[in-house]
């Protein structure tokens, strides 16, 4: 078969008198309905109203119920991207008629390849859900993590703070995967649409599936095959006047037929964000991002470490966990700072000169210091010496305390408004707030709102007196059993109280035994 370009024969009518032109599209699979601006946009309300609300832990934890299944979809899809990337064909070059930039062709055909006898042709598509992805697990990550530390209610049980800890992993994972793949997404090489320039397709187009009996081995081969002006076969059996390559990839979790192609022009806000030119000049707002979720990240678990694992004074640990009470323990810590520097301090002195420490809380007489072993004092010394890590400690969680209640709250609109943005440039989803797609889940929110509050105040008021008596008898078999457990948990906490005294005399027998031995 003839692969040589088409030439023109100007005036003629049909396709073979027209030359062959090279558009620059951008390909992109437009956002999901599912993160459209209304469920989105319902979803931060509900993140607000769940953090707002934690004083009447019923609403709260229904409003965290509806943003906690829409993050858990976002973060289980962003993992499915972040572990299926899109793989990209090697670029190959296509040859096409030269147009010169001056032609006249340039007033009717917008973004037309001029000055140039080939292009390179590297087949690839823009995902563009990873944007809202990225907005929703982000989101959900800044927010439940302070939420965990921070919520007095949230710590209320054992079951909630474990699944509020589980849901935080899954944020995490969730935002890594989406802070990974989004770099990603933007498109590896600028694409072309080929079609007869009497010939076109409109602005933007659908796909409509590959058609593998077209692939000639070659992309140049391919497309002077489909443009083959001794044979129009190829291009009749077209679906569209153009051909696409970036028709021919693919997308996890995608239909083909989602795929849109959207010529360039000037006016074109379509997924402009992601476009090759927009890569090579690279984004300033997004390392600094980055930055900062990393340095967030950083702040909460060392507060987390710290405050679990007790490195902390009790009074840093409590102001930890309940930051709006910070100025008014403000006295309170500075007696516990102020305390510790001295204690630290004498315990200092009297390493250094070896004599025994003097403080208001703990005295030691010269008597029972002379008694001591050099062993015996110099643990006691080393123990008093921890107060300077722990000061430390407490400093740093202080600070970084300070420095997260300051920041976090304008870290996450600032986030939010970033990466909007972004998705504002990406298009407009296939569906409105008309659609049953976008009001259905307003909608659904709604009625489990009515169906909750319903149940929270008209429950008692409408229950017959079987229901009432069915109550009683079920909360008194529960109350039983809670009653038992609690007796397990006094018996295993009065064992371990036992065996601590059990390790603590047989310490205090070792040491008579050695003292008497060097005596």
């Amino acid at each position: 078969m003839n692969n040589s370009i088409p030439s023109t024969t100007p005036g003629l009518d049909g396709p073979g008198s027209y030359i062959l032109v090279a558009q620059n599209v951008m390909c992109a699979y437009p956002i999901s309905d599912l993160y459209a601006p209304t469920p989105r946009y319902l979803y931060y309300t509900l993140l607000a109203l769940a953090f707002g609300t934690l004083r009447h832990q019923w609403i709260s934890h229904m409003f965290l119920g509806g943003a906690v299944a829409y993050a858990a979809t976002a973060a289980i899809h962003a993992i499915i991207i972040a572990s299926r990337p899109a793989k990209v064909a090697p670029p190959a070059v296509v040859a096409i008629p030269y147009i010169q930039q001056t032609s006249n062709l340039t007033r009717v055909i917008s973004s037309l390849v001029t000055n140039t006898s080939n292009v390179l042709v590297q087949p690839d598509a823009v995902e563009l859900d990873i944007d809202p992805i990225m907005a929703v697990v982000v989101t959900a990550y800044l927010v439940g993590l302070p939420l965990q530390l921070w919520s007095r209610t949230m710590r209320s049980s054992n079951i909630t703070r474990y699944l509020l800890i589980l849901w935080n992993l899954s944020m995490l994972v969730g935002t890594i995967c989406a802070l990974v793949s989004w770099p990603n997404t933007n498109l590896a090489a600028p694409q072309y649409r080929f079609c007869y320039s009497g010939f076109l397709d409109p602005s933007q187009q659908n796909s409509d599936g590959w058609d593998t009996s077209l692939w000639r081995g070659t992309w140049n081969a391919t497309v002077a095959t489909v443009f083959n002006k001794d044979d129009n076969s190829a291009w009749l059996g077209l679906s569209n006047n153009c051909f696409y390559p970036c028709f021919n990839t693919s997308q996890t979790l995608r239909q083909s037929s989602s795929l849109k192609a959207v010529v360039m022009d000037g006016k074109t806000t379509f997924a402009k964000l992601h476009s090759p030119s927009r890569r090579s000049r690279g984004d300033d707002i997004q390392p600094l991002v980055y930055v900062a979720i990393v340095a967030f990240t950083a702040a909460q678990f060392f507060l987390i470490l710290v405050s679990g694992l007790r490195l902390c004074s009790d009074v840093i640990r409590e102001a930890i966990h309940e930051p709006h009470r910070v100025w008014r323990m403000k006295n309170k810590i500075w007696h516990q700072t102020n305390r510790d520097v001295r204690r630290g301090w004498l315990t200092v002195k009297a390493t250094v000169l070896r004599r025994p420490i003097q403080t208001e809380r703990d005295r030691i007489s010269e008597a029972e210091a002379k008694e001591a072993t050099g062993s015996r004092a110099y643990t006691f010394r080393s123990r008093e010496l921890l107060i300077f890590p722990r000061l430390i400690l407490d400093g740093l969680a202080m600070l970084t305390l300070m420095a997260g209640l300051c920041i976090s709250g304008p870290l996450v609109v600032a986030f939010t408004c970033w990466v909007e943005w972004y998705i504002r440039n990406d298009g407009a989803s296939n569906e409105t707030i008309k659609q049953v797609g976008q009001w259905s889940t307003l909608v659904s929110i709604a009625v489990v709102l009515l169906a909750t509050v319903a149940r929270q105040f008209l429950k008692d008021r409408l229950s017959s007196a079987e229901e009432v008596r069915t109550e009683i008898l079920t909360t008194e078999a529960h109350l039983q059993k809670l009653r038992t457990r609690l007796r397990h948990l006094e018996e295993i906490t009065e064992k371990k109280n036992c065996n601590v005294a059990d390790r603590s005399k047989a310490e205090t027998d070792q040491t008579i035994i050695r003292k008497d031995i060097h005596g």
